[in-house]
């Protein structure tokens, strides 16, 4: 769903919804990625988003050494920047996204659930006024195998306007 309101599409309230099954299984911490997509489901719905990453900051704190890099480098700084995306604040989420964009794979996925969170950086480099920097890392994600095709055309379009 989130992918579907990054394209531009009215997802009305649907978030509620789902938010409100996140509030029971918050926590849980399964895997980087599902933890991200409810740091934006939250985020949208107006839920706790604070508490469940402060969650994800103290999960992260309690891993194995070698994992802690990728939920201190990547996942947090991905939260932070999609909870600042979701508030307005495209200059503050483009700056959290920044040092996390080139590890994005670590979260685990397809390159099509990835995605989310590469257009959700691109969006944020747009609307923060950098979009020279947009149009490079479009050229880096055009050029790389698997790459989400949808994502690309639909940010070509965005860049031609």
């Amino acid at each position: 769903m989130a992918r579907t309101e990054l394209a531009g599409l009215d997802i009305g309230d649907r978030f509620a919804t789902i938010a409100a099954q996140i509030d029971v299984a918050a926590h849980r911490h399964t895997d980087p990625l599902t933890d991200l997509h409810h740091v934006y489901v939250l985020a949208r719905a107006g839920g706790d988003v604070d508490a469940f990453i402060a969650s994800m900051t103290r999960h992260a704190d309690g891993l194995h050494p070698g994992m802690q890099p990728t939920w201190r480098d990547v996942v947090l700084p991905n939260a932070a920047g999609i909870t600042r995306y979701t508030q307005g604040d495209a200059k503050g989420a483009a700056a959290a996204l920044d040092g996390a964009h080139e590890r994005f794979i670590e979260i685990g996925g397809s390159a099509v659930e990835r995605g989310v969170f590469e257009s959700l950086w691109l969006h944020a480099l747009i609307g923060s006024g950098r979009k020279a920097e947009a149009a490079t890392a479009l050229d880096d994600l055009r050029a790389r195998k698997g790459a989400d095709h949808v994502l690309v055309r639909g940010f070509e379009d965005v860049l031609a306007a």
